[in-house]
């Protein structure tokens, strides 16, 4: 029917057309056919001409297969992922990218990434390096969502490129860590509190370990210092070197069944000996608690 028509002078709208058939061994092969009315002793005729586009269409059905594999993991990655044009202008955004930045994919594609930056001047020359060929690796920036609030988040982002290796855009891969960074602003804040108690504490506090002060706050020192002792002398001799010799069985019981969780008074008196025979009564509180991925003992010294 076909070659009837263009026998009857009817051009087909596509002169060209792909089929597929089958080789010697079964193999599906492609063909591209091109039809051309002519005379042939003198009657009308169609020159038939077939050109072998297997490795073409091959080809074409691998990036499809690629296309779509990828494009699962594009829509379903729990990772915000964004596309963007050399003019910073959002191209595309999954499913996680859209509920990151709380507005929709249509909203997304008529924005660009100056509209979400919150310092769009601080990040002009990690952009420039991207589009410039560069990567982004862990870049730390804030972002403002549509509701008005602000997030933190780790920016990992790669230049996307044409054919012939020119940039033609970015893809970026961003990770909220705003609550990891309030975590650990909370936990700086902590320490640093703890930091003040412990430094400005009106009893001395030591970290006892493996038998040695392992850190002594400014009022132990002060004790051990009335008691002759240097800073040196603090760093390097055992702790019950500080202790009266008749005392010391006493403290390394009450040591010994404290590692084994037993229940007692771990509030206790003894006597300290200074460094040129002086004693001083002590009052010690303890307790047990890990220093360094160790076992270790906080004394509470009076």
């Amino acid at each position: 029917e076909r070659y009837q028509k263009i026998l009857d002078g009817e051009w087909p709208q596509s002169p060209r057309r792909a089929y597929k058939g089958f080789g010697r061994e079964q193999r599906p092969r492609w063909g591209e056919i091109q039809e051309i009315p002519f005379t042939w002793e003198g009657k009308p005729a169609v020159m038939t001409l077939i050109q072998d586009i297997t490795e073409q269409k091959e080809t074409e059905e691998a990036l499809k297969a690629s296309e779509e594999r990828y494009r699962g993991i594009f829509d379903e990655s729990v990772v915000a992922i964004y596309v963007f044009d050399t003019k910073k202008k959002f191209i595309n955004a999954n499913q996680a990218g859209t509920d990151l930045l709380g507005y929709s994919r249509e909203e997304l594609l008529s924005m660009s990434i100056g509209d979400v930056d919150t310092n769009p001047a601080a990040v002009l020359s990690a952009y420039a390096e991207l589009l410039s060929g560069g990567r982004l690796i862990n870049y730390e920036h804030s972002l403002r969502r549509k509701d008005g609030t602000i997030i933190t988040v780790l920016n990992n982002s790669r230049p996307l490129t044409d054919a012939n290796g020119k940039v033609v855009g970015m893809l970026s891969t961003l990770i909220d860590i705003t609550e990891r960074k309030r975590s650990q602003k909370t936990l700086e804040v902590s320490e640093q509190r703890n930091r003040l108690l412990v430094e400005n504490a009106n009893e001395g506090i030591m970290v006892v370990q493996d038998g040695i002060i392992k850190f002594p706050n400014p009022k132990a020192l002060d004790i051990l210092k009335h008691l002759g002792y240097t800073e040196q002398d603090i760093e390097t001799q055992l702790f019950m070197e500080f202790i009266h010799p008749e005392d010391r069985q006493m403290v390394l019981g009450s040591h010994l069944r404290r590692l084994a969780g037993e229940e007692f008074d771990h509030i206790y008196q003894f006597r300290a000996v200074g460094k040129h025979g002086e004693i001083r009564w002590m009052e010690l509180n303890a307790a047990l608690l890990p220093w360094d991925g160790k076992p270790a003992t906080l004394v509470f010294l009076n």
